[in-house]
């Protein structure tokens, strides 16, 4: 068989997978075939040359959602006997064999395990008939839409609702943003107690609110405004792009997607459709600024930039129009102002509006929204305070009379001015008082000595007029003094009842929109951000509204002020205080408009939280970091996790501050091998299983079913003995039999130039033209960074420990190197060592391999990664298959190692939840010493997680932990916690 493959080409791989894919379809008739196997390959391509949104997540949305709307038919009713096609079909395709296609098979068996779920757990297709439509509830409503690709007007039906939720269940569940205190709990949730999922999901459609009763006190947190964003702000350098970044960008269906939403593309021609993104790109200012090779930039600069432009206004319009909403009704681009402001915000308005569905389309690539609003609202649960003392609003309010310019004083200045002029008042009656009692007085000696009858007549009737006068100055003398009790007493009467109205009134929920601030870095989760919600004094949550800005705040504060009056009026507490109250309402009102109030307010917290004040606060608003209707918080898993589930117990956990990753290895070894007998044997009976965990800045998921990783804390050896026999000796004696030539470390100075940015590559091949003496790849490396610490440009921030991490994933992936004429002995050796082929199939590979020995040099050089693409191309040309039911990729990696033609796997043990990572230790090969890292899912691509150093060298004392008693975490019942996947 002569073999056409092109060895020296990497992009031969894609080639090939589309031409077999596309004879595959070619012959692909069943539409549920053709759902489970049909991938728009050429899309998958662009996404992953524009490289902010990853094909393999447009994949599992794209099939999650067809899928769904395949298996739940016109009425509502789930196909059951296509769900037991679709299970078998997928057993049968369930891996895909191509390149970076790898990525694809975790999100495929969570695929298979719902689809079980549907076919054979009779309990959940019970519940799946309470899944109906929103009735309503327009944000649920939109979710839904947004989730199917509806158009805007479409009318939402059951069926509408059910193929929501179930593409819901189909999509893995990953991190966007700063969310992981909500993420880790929620793919638990989802992943593995389906019904549960399933419960919250009926919930939040039919109320539009999730309600936990904790300790005796229910606690709700409404359904998320928002479904995030997404991809948006994933950072990218645009000059790894090549010279022209714009042409690489325009690729992007993410961004196409979002041009055409806003109207600003209407071709159906995909060439077109590209030239049009590209022309829109090249107006973008972030895409003009001077070239900076360290420039990052997100999508969403990009979107708002090129808008703007599109638009003909200005950031600065935005932020005006958004801080002094305009009079008027807003319709659909409609907007009924003073004619003299009509044309800019009538622009503004339209930006707006187009921005919001250019970000929505680009989202909806990669995301579910209605997957990603119930974990966020999953996230509200993480601030649940049974004390308002505790609020954010609470400690901006000024309740306290002490509290210069807050509320309490104002009250308090009020209520002793009337109590002033009452005593006034009461002083004015008491002189009264006093000379009508003595008129009476006189008027009695009088009455005693002798005198006429006419006389006795005028003094008996002038004493009882004077006693009529002195009974009635003495009654409104009383109630005088009685009401000026009454206003002292006021005060301590209106401060509990605001206290309590105003939880009835707001609350605190998560918003997934939030960057007031950002992470220190991409692997250092952005703290929460949270926003007061104003309920309107409604119960439907769909009334309810977002405080955005401060007029909307304080809109928010004199709307509570005025419907609350009408309450108090009616209180018997207030009886004859109603021309008072109306007073200090009034002047209440009045008070919170005023500058000095927000002022005072932003002191009292900054104040309450111990944190710094920027000065000119007002005038910079935007700068300050904890407002009183929007802060940020870290997130407690804790609190949501206990909340949740109603833990009435504090969530077990066990923690521990590190010197080293070797420590932290063994504590997670150590915490698995002091565990129940009973919950090991769950761990090991289900390798997906997950304990929450966390680090000093993020939370994840432990894995510690992972095989590599199960073996440490099954063995009964000692835990440091382990670590040390079993996994440090053998990798590190492995690591030293490698000693790189001039070759093979002229291949790793380009391999490394490809990944830095372009306009230093040149510079640095230039750099590292030859070497002294062959070298270890320890060696290397330090002979790498040695030489590079002398230069000037990357003594700057971090970018030399960029350079490293860099240099460390090149040896991971690469090495051992060998001469491109040991191909065929490489290639022979590899499947040799593949058991799950029959020999046929491999004589056939060998017979290629064979035709290719006459163009093989001795002069060039091949890595194991060049290795490991061979092989599959190898196999996938001879199969002739993209799909099956064994994971070739995993399966030829495996083999790799057993032949030492890679690098020892590392120990896998945790689930990062970021888009394709897990968390391993390996003996790293710049180093030679034990490093946590982060990997794809078949352990084969790893970079260092040194951005996390501190954390593992104890420099840093705050400390990991997990949470040991999973059981904690489960649905209460029994008869629930037996039904969770397997």
């Amino acid at each position: 068989m002569s073999s056409p493959l092109d060895i020296q080409d990497s992009d031969f791989f894609s080639f090939l997978y589309a031409k077999v894919h596309a004879e595959e379809m070619s012959q692909c008739t069943d539409p549920l075939e053709r759902i489970l196997k049909k991938e728009e390959v050429s899309l998958s391509e662009r996404l992953d040359a524009s490289g902010f949104q990853e094909s393999f997540c447009w994949r599992n949305v794209h099939e999650a959602r067809i899928l769904a709307t395949y298996l739940i038919d016109d009425k509502g009713s789930i196909r059951k006997d296509e769900v037991l096609r679709a299970m078998t079909l997928l057993k049968e395709n369930l891996f895909l064999l191509g390149p970076e296609r790898h990525h694809d098979h975790g999100r495929r068996e969570h695929l298979l395990k719902i689809l079980k779920v549907l076919h054979s757990d009779d309990s959940f297709f019970k519940m799946w008939k309470r899944v109906d439509k929103p009735h309503g509830h327009q944000l649920a409503d939109r979710i839904i839409k947004e989730t199917l690709l509806l158009a805007e007007t479409a009318v939402v039906t059951e069926s509408d609702a059910k193929r929501a939720v179930l593409s819901a269940l189909f999509t893995s569940l990953r991190q966007n943003v700063g969310s992981c205190f909500a993420t880790a709990p929620a793919i638990v949730i989802q992943q593995e107690q389906p019904h549960q999922f399933l419960t919250d999901m009926i919930d939040i459609l039919s109320m539009g609110r999730l309600t936990r009763v904790f300790e005796g006190v229910e606690y709700s947190v409404p359904l998320s405004f928002s479904w995030g964003t997404g991809d948006l702000y994933k950072p990218f350098q645009p000059h790894t792009l090549g010279k022209d970044p714009c042409k690489v960008l325009a690729l992007s269906p993410g961004l196409i997607a979002a041009f055409q939403a806003a109207g600003l593309i209407d071709e159906e021609d995909e060439k077109k459709q590209i030239e049009e993104c590209e022309k829109w790109l090249r107006t973008s200012s972030f895409l003009k600024e001077e070239e900076d090779s360290f420039l990052v930039i997100n999508p969403e600069q990009l979107i708002h930039s090129v808008l703007l432009h599109f638009f003909g206004v200005t950031k600065k319009d935005v932020e005006e129009y958004r801080n002094h909403p305009r009079e008027g009704v807003v319709g659909d681009f409609i907007l009924q102002v003073p004619q003299a402001r009509e044309g800019k915000s009538l622009a503004v308005l339209r930006f707006l509006k187009s921005y919001s569905f250019a970000c929505n389309a680009f989202k909806a690539i990669t995301d579910n929204p209605l997957l990603k609003v119930w974990e966020f609202t999953l996230a509200s649960f993480s601030e649940s305070k049974a004390d308002f003392a505790k609020w954010n609003l609470f400690a901006s309010l000024g309740l306290h009379p002490d509290e210069p310019f807050g509320i309490g004083e104002c009250f308090l200045k009020i209520i002793n001015e009337k109590i002033h002029r009452l005593n006034e008042e009461l002083s004015l009656y008491q002189s009264k008082y006093d000379i009508v009692f003595a008129q009476l007085k006189s008027l009695e000696g009088r009455s005693s000595r002798g005198m006429s009858e006419g006389e006795m007549g005028w003094l008996q009737a002038e004493y009882k007029s004077r006693k009529f006068e002195l009974h009635r100055i003495t009654v409104e003398r009383d109630e005088i003094y009685d009401k000026g009790r009454s206003l002292l007493n006021l005060l301590s009467f209106l401060i509990p009842y605001y206290n309590q109205k105003f939880q009835e009134y707001f609350q605190e929920v998560y918003d997934a929109e939030m960057h007031d601030i950002s992470a220190p870095s991409p692997y250092d989760d952005s703290p929460a951000g949270f926003r007061l919600l104003y309920k309107h004094g409604r119960t439907s949550s769909s009334l309810w509204t977002l405080i955005m800005t401060y007029p909307e705040y304080i809109q928010a504060l004199t709307s509570f002020f005025m419907v609350t009056e009408m309450d108090l009026f009616h209180l018997p507490e207030m009886e004859g205080l109603q021309s008072e109250l109306g007073e200090l309402i009034t002047s209440a009102i009045i008070h919170i408009k005023r500058p000095e109030f927000l002022e005072s307010s932003l002191y009292r917290l900054a104040k309450t939280y111990q944190e710094r004040l920027i000065e000119n606060p007002l005038e910079n608003i935007d700068r300050v970091q904890r407002k009183p209707w929007a802060y940020v918080s870290g997130g407690t898993m804790q609190t949501l996790v206990q909340y949740y589930y109603g833990s009435v117990k504090k969530i077990e956990e066990k923690t521990r501050w590190v010197e080293n990753e070797t420590e932290l290895l063994v504590f997670f070894l150590d915490c698995m091998k002091e565990a129940p007998a009973k919950l090991q044997k769950e761990y090991m009976e289900n390798k997906e299983k997950s304990m929450l965990a966390f680090s000093p800045t993020h939370a994840f998921l432990f894995k510690p079913g992972f095989e590599k990783f199960r073996k440490g804390w099954e063995e009964k050896e000692f835990t440091y003995t382990w670590v040390r026999d079993r996994f440090v000796f053998p990798a590190q004696r492995f690591l030293s039999s490698l000693v790189l030539d001039d070759r093979m470390m002229d291949k790793l100075v380009e391999i490394v130039a490809e990944a830095i940015p372009a306009a230093y590559a040149g510079f640095f091949k230039g750099l590292f033209r030859s070497f002294p003496y062959a070298m270890e790849p320890t060696e290397f490396r330090e002979y790498l960074l040695k030489t590079l610490s002398y230069e000037k440009w990357l003594q700057k921030g971090q970018r030399l420990q960029v350079f490293s991490d860099i240099i460390d994933k090149c040896l991971y992936a690469h090495l051992p190197f060998f001469p491109e004429a040991l191909l065929p002995e490489k290639i022979k050796l590899l499947f040799d060592h593949v058991k799950e082929l029959d020999s046929q199939i491999k004589e056939g590979i060998f017979s290629m391999v064979v035709e290719l020995e006459g163009s093989l040099s001795r002069h060039k050089t091949l890595s194991a990664e060049d290795l490991l693409r061979i092989a599959e191309e190898f196999l996938l040309f001879f199969l002739q298959k993209t799909r099956g039911p064994l994971d070739y990729h995993q399966i030829l990696l495996q083999a790799m190692q057993e032949a030492e033609l890679a690098l020892p796997p590392p120990l896998l043990f945790a689930d990062s939840n970021w888009v394709k990572t897990l968390f391993g230790f390996v003996v790293s090969p710049g180093t030679g010493q034990v490093e946590l890292w982060r990997f794809d899912r078949s352990g084969r691509e790893g970079v260092p997680m040194s951005i996390w150093k501190r954390y593992l060298n104890g420099s840093d004392k705050r400390e990991w932990g997990l949470y040991v008693n999973p059981y904690q975490y489960t649905p209460a019942s029994p008869s629930m916690r037996s039904k969770l996947v397997r």
